[in-house]
């Protein structure tokens, strides 16, 4: 986590810092950024990049933190539904997370370097702690779906979440992998979503 004296600095600094950050790891990636090419395009002294974050991996964390803020703000909350609305919906926020990669380059690449680094870094604390921030959405999902009979309840706790997250990742290393701008975001929606149901909606009576 940056330190507690980025949350002071006046904004033009932060946004000056933050889009040298993101141009560079998007156009480089995390291993291949240069740290002190950041630094020279923020117009900066390293003394002062490093008064705000601890290393690379710092930056890097807090630059996807800001990036991909807009996608989660786009997709908005699930807000009131109920049975038969609640999987309509969530294909309505899977949508707009799509459209939001389709029409955004430098953060899709991001989010592409974050899944990597997902592999490669898994016991990263700034990793680890960032990813359990983008499952939240997932756990908010689950709770909402049961309360209204959506989303199964029979298996044990933290069961469901787990597939759940872990179904979510491969969809989006699969997807990001094979990304193509004239794709329906419909079609790539219903699909996912379809196998999210499959994990997670009410069984069938017998």
């Amino acid at each position: 986590m940056p330190r507690a004296r980025w949350d002071r600095l006046d904004e033009d600094r932060k946004q000056r810092i933050l889009l040298a950050a993101t141009e560079e790891f998007a156009e480089n990636g995390f291993e291949g950024a240069s740290y002190n090419g950041i630094i020279a395009t923020a117009g900066i002294s390293k003394g002062a990049m490093y008064y705000y974050f601890d290393d690379k991996m710092d930056l890097f964390v807090t630059t996807v933190r800001h990036a991909l803020g807009p996608m989660f703000e786009s997709i908005g909350a699930l807000g009131a539904v109920d049975r038969a609305s609640f999987w309509p919906t969530v294909r309505d926020m899977t949508v707009g997370s799509i459209v939001f990669t389709q029409t955004h380059p430098q953060q899709l690449t991001l989010y592409r370097e974050l899944l990597a680094l997902h592999q490669s870094h898994r016991e990263h604390p700034l990793v680890a702690a960032l990813f359990v921030e983008f499952e939240t959405f997932t756990s908010v999902m689950l709770d909402v779906g049961q309360r209204v009979g959506a989303v199964r309840s029979d298996l044990p706790p933290g069961l469901l979440e787990a597939a759940a997250n872990g179904l979510g990742h491969g969809v989006d290393a699969w997807y990001l992998s094979h990304l193509d701008p004239d794709d329906d975001p419909r079609d790539v929606a219903n699909l996912t979503v379809d196998l999210m149901r499959r994990l997670c909606a009410p069984p069938e009576p017998k």
